[in-house]
């Protein structure tokens, strides 16, 4: 948990952050940014059988020839859950996300923007697949397409998302999403976003209001919980990075206000000033 896989190449071969191979690992907490493959997968390349467990990941800024931010092929069958796929790059299709050869991930509160492709499926690329679902999504921004089904294939069975362009299927929406500032990769909702209590209850899953939200991060609002974030965690994407100093910093000065301001007391001392900013940044240093 708490990992950082940056600004690595795959030279010859397949997925510039991670290569996973007949593998199901649990990956919690994580962030893939700024890396390469002169083949598929910059960011991730899941192969051959391979089913992992993805929860709070971000794959950012990646670049592939397939799959920028990452390929799901040969009958790789993973769950992908609060998931921010997000400015990644593929010169063919699927620049955040590449499905193809059997493979039916199964995707939950995720948000895909911002991505790019060459040829098709700015956001997701889809060949060869059977049953694959994605459900209290958010996919907007892509290009040049939100999603680019391959001729002959099955659609994915999309539910409860936001869909750029439009998609069918029960509780879909084609609105913009009003997330915070994407330009700085806050992919939080705006208060009156449409994605807010658009989404639908899976299993036990925890959420603030009526119903689940659409996107990788649930609007919080204080009559939900004391807090809803750990110290330092001002952005509430369960990490603790420079986001979050920055977040705070603007705090500080009274630019801008966190949606976890009460995460900004790192030093518990009633007060928001630069000894928080201190102690936060020796924290992440430190890990």
């Amino acid at each position: 948990t708490h990992v950082t896989i940056a600004n690595n190449m795959a030279e010859y071969y397949d997925g510039g952050g991670m290569y996973l191979f007949v593998s199901n690992p649990t990956l919690t907490n994580m962030i893939i940014s700024g890396n390469t493959a002169n083949g598929d997968g910059g960011g991730m390349h899941l192969f051959s059988n391979s089913d992992p467990t993805l929860t709070n990941v971000t794959i950012a800024n990646n670049t592939a020839g397939l799959g920028g931010g990452m390929i799901i092929n040969r009958f790789s069958h993973p769950t992908l859950t609060n998931i921010t796929i997000s400015n990644n790059t593929a010169i063919e299709y699927g620049g955040g996300m590449y499905i193809s050869d059997g493979s039916n991930p199964t995707l939950t509160n995720v948000t895909i923007s911002g991505n790019t492709a060459g040829f098709g499926g700015g956001g997701m690329g889809v060949d060869g697949t059977n049953s694959s679902t994605l459900t209290n999504s958010i996919i907007w921004n892509n290009n040049p397409e939100s999603i680019y089904l391959f001729s002959g294939n099955e659609e994915p069975m999309i539910t409860y998302s936001d869909i750029e362009g439009g998609w069918e299927g029960e509780g879909n929406i084609d609105a913009d999403p009003q997330f915070i500032d994407p330009e700085n990769d806050d992919y939080n909702l705006q208060e009156g976003s449409l994605c807010i209590d658009a989404g639908i209850t899976i299993d036990d899953m925890e959420y603030c209001g009526d119903a689940p939200d659409m996107g990788a991060f649930e609007y919080i609002t204080e009559d939900c919980v004391e807090c809803g974030a750990a110290l330092g965690d001002v952005n509430g994407d369960s990490q603790i990075n420079i986001l979050d100093l920055v977040q705070i910093a603007n705090l500080i000065i009274e630019i801008s206000t966190p949606y976890y301001e009460c995460a900004a007391d790192y030093t518990g001392d009633g007060e928001v000033n630069i000894l928080d900013l201190v102690q936060i940044a020796n924290y992440i240093i430190d890990n």
